[in-house]
């Protein structure tokens, strides 16, 4: 089983990554954690390119050594790990991973944000459950 947990650096990654070993160990699963380099916004100013091209490598090359990072205080026996990080919109960068992947289900947890930080920024989880070819497994991480 292809197990997707995407990857924002936040503090809840580890018990998110925790969570769903406890859940699927039995299964062998290989647990993908993904991390998307947001690059909508420098996509907003096309007259950047040059230095918009050179800026997302930077951040790539900086978003694959804190995966990495945060991958070697992951120490679980009978799961095997992938590290990814790729680049676009959020939605679209996690989306067409699981189709090259052949990733069987999504774990994702929620974060709660409410109000107007919920409708400005919306909500990926949300974006996943309505537009994913696979199942997404949604849970509350404080």
């Amino acid at each position: 089983m292809n197990i997707l947990v995407p990857v924002d650096f936040n503090h809840t990654n580890e018990a998110s990554v925790a969570l769903i070993h406890k859940l699927f160990q039995k299964e062998h699963a290989s647990i993908h954690l993904l991390h998307v380099v947001d690059t909508s916004p420098v996509a907003a100013f096309p007259d950047t390119i040059s230095f918009s091209q050179q800026l997302e490598e930077q951040m790539l090359a900086s978003a694959q050594r804190r995966l990495e990072a945060f991958r070697s205080k992951l120490a679980y026996h009978n799961t095997t790990f992938v590290n990814a990080v790729v680049s676009g919109f959020v939605i679209d960068g996690i989306l067409s991973y699981c189709k090259e992947k052949a990733i069987d289900m999504i774990a994702i947890p929620t974060h709660g944000r409410k109000g107007l930080e919920h409708f400005l920024m919306g909500s990926v989880t949300e974006k996943l459950v309505r537009l994913s070819p696979v199942p997404v497994l949604t849970f509350k991480n404080s």
